[in-house]
């Protein structure tokens, strides 16, 4: 395993030096998701077709495993992978919404999966193991399977796990979130190794991100947004970035009509 491992080291950057060039003139199946007022958000596309693994199946992960089981119910979220060495006790029954009484006792994953499975029949399969995702990554003999990984989320997991994880995570170039909380104060930490790029057009081509001259779909986003005419429950999910831009543009204009009276008041004197 370790000398897999330290083999695996060696051969990651060519790896994605490889995948990179085969992407080359390849057309992008990904597209940029704004949301606004009157466009649904896009939580179910992000979770179809995908490889969900769920580490120490505790309370945490109850609202994303019912993410799934809900849309298992019109669409197709993939395979379920749920680790967890623990037997379901009194307390997990009472925050825990597949687990019941006759589930104590047994093992977190395999209740789980047996009610998950009922609540979406005929899906995509869940599969449990009786172990933790750290322990079924160190008898891992295909470290390749962390190329198909999208991210990989740690909620309130011990430092030794995050560490273990995180190596494998950094080599395959696949991000990580690891979130930390303590009542209602909460750290979020972000892990992600990029490639460098070295660019090959001049300066002067570069696309301005500055936001003074957005560019058109995000001027467009921004417009969107009709500020008089939201609630004020409303007025709490507009983004930052078009309050900046729309204020921006009411000051510009205002700039621009001084400057214009001034010009006159300049021309008749």
């Amino acid at each position: 395993m370790k000398r897999e491992a330290n083999d695996s080291k060696e051969s990651a950057a060519d790896k994605v030096i490889k995948t990179m060039s085969e992407m080359k003139g390849a057309t992008a199946d990904q597209e940029s998701a704004f949301i606004s007022p009157n466009t649904a958000r896009p939580r179910d596309s992000i979770l179809e077709k995908k490889n969900h693994h769920v580490s120490s199946n505790h309370s945490r992960f109850n609202r994303l495993i019912e993410t799934l089981a809900e849309l298992g119910a019109t669409a197709d979220p993939g395979s379920v992978f749920i680790y967890d060495d623990k037997l379901v006790c009194q307390p997990d029954l009472g925050h825990h919404f597949f687990l019941n009484q006759e589930s104590v006792g047994r093992n977190r994953a395999e209740a789980c999966c047996e009610l998950l499975d009922e609540l979406s029949p005929s899906k995509s399969p869940t599969s449990w193991f009786d172990d933790t995702l750290e322990s079924y990554i160190e008898d891992c003999d295909d470290l390749d399977g962390f190329w198909k990984w999208n991210a990989y989320m740690c909620v309130r997991r011990p430092e030794s796990a995050d560490e273990l994880v995180s190596g494998f995570c950094w080599n395959f170039y696949v991000p990580m979130f690891l979130v930390q909380t303590c009542g209602l104060v909460a750290t979020i930490r972000l892990q992600i190794r990029e490639l460098s790029v070295i660019p090959t057009t001049h300066s002067d081509s570069l696309v301005n991100l500055r936001l003074d001259c957005p560019f058109p779909s995000l001027s467009a986003f921004a417009k969107s947004f009709e500020m008089d005419t939201l609630e004020r429950h409303e007025h709490a999910h507009i983004p930052a970035v078009v309050i900046v831009i729309q204020f921006l543009e009411l000051f510009k204009s205002k700039v621009s009509i001084e400057e214009t009276s001034i010009q006159s008041s300049r021309s008749a004197g």
